[in-house]
């Protein structure tokens, strides 16, 4: 999974999601814009890193308006602006609502009785009004996600994430951050932005990123000799373009061209210094490194892999 500087891509994405928890936004803006000049999207990344961390009002809003708008730029500046975290434990789900008499009447359609189903719309809706977002993120995770999904609907709340993951852990956390923007009042937050013009290899893949995804760095003979591996079928859309632009194949352990001047294009374009095999032991381990990681427990590496 070679990116456009021959880093490994589940090893950037870890370095982003380190960055998040870490608030090392020098990292963070690294990963993003290696991920962008590989032509891989970095928004599943940016997401998982904000859903991962403590809902807080102000940032919740800034990252929760940054999704629905699909707005890159602001995604970032807002994700970078969380403050540093710790991997929070999956918690035990809430129980069903009693079933305890009540004159509240239920308008949302969820798989309770009568009264069951207005004691839960009356609770989440007061912990709402008194500005308790926690509670009523944890009334929420007695639900299933299609069930989260109706109320969120009748809320006016996107809904988009749950088209699009597998994970109910992961969608309980959305809904925790998507109410604590919602009783979030002030301005609505805004950011400049600040995708910086990096380019090159400007970064190391911290162990902790490593560690706490369960990753085993990838050998550094990888970029001993010609970096054949951009020909894998797994490799980053950037090198794809590259391979079918210049005709590239392999032959044994050699790059085939068409002809001598999409070789010397080829080079010029895409190694104009040189090529890996003379770079420096230190300027490999930057991406390779030869240390085994050990791995730490992390109860949300499913959502990490989903989304590899």
């Amino acid at each position: 999974m070679a990116t456009r500087n021959l880093y490994e891509l589940p090893d950037v994405a870890a370095s982003l999601l380190t960055a998040v928890a870490a608030q090392d936004k020098k990292l963070l803006f690294a990963a993003v814009k290696e991920l962008l000049v590989s032509e891989v999207d970095p928004t599943p990344y940016l997401v998982l890193g904000w859903l991962l961390s403590p809902p807080s009002p102000y940032v919740s809003k800034a990252c929760y308006n940054a999704y629905s708008t699909k707005s890159l730029d602001s995604l970032l500046c807002a994700v970078a602006s969380i403050a540093s975290y710790e991997l929070l434990k999956v918690p035990e789900p809430a129980p069903p609502p009693t079933e305890q008499p009540t004159r509240a009447r239920a308008t949302w359609a969820l798989p309770w009785s009568k009264a069951q189903n207005a004691r839960f719309q009356q609770a989440v809706t007061y912990a709402l009004k008194t500005k308790n977002y926690k509670h009523a993120g944890y009334l929420m995770s007695a639900l299933g996600p299609t069930e989260q999904k109706t109320v969120l609907v009748e809320q006016k709340i996107n809904t988009t994430l749950f088209e699009t993951t597998a994970s109910p852990n992961l969608l309980q956390r959305y809904v925790e951050h998507a109410y604590a923007a919602l009783t979030y009042e002030g301005p609505a937050p805004s950011y400049t932005k600040t995708i910086l013009p990096l380019q090159g290899r400007t970064f190391s893949i911290p162990e902790k990123a490593y560690a706490t995804w369960h990753i085993q760095p990838k050998p550094a003979t990888r970029l001993v000799g010609l970096p054949l591996h951009i020909l894998d079928a797994d490799v980053t859309q950037f090198w794809k373009t590259q391979i079918e632009k210049y005709r590239v194949s392999r032959k044994e352990n050699e790059f085939q061209f068409p002809d001598d001047a999409s070789l010397e294009e080829f080079y010029e374009t895409n190694f104009p210094n040189d090529i890996p095999d003379e770079w420096s032991s230190a300027e490999r381990a930057k991406s390779h490194s030869s240390k085994q990681i050990s791995t730490i427990d992390n109860p949300w590496l499913t959502c990490f892999a989903a989304i590899r």
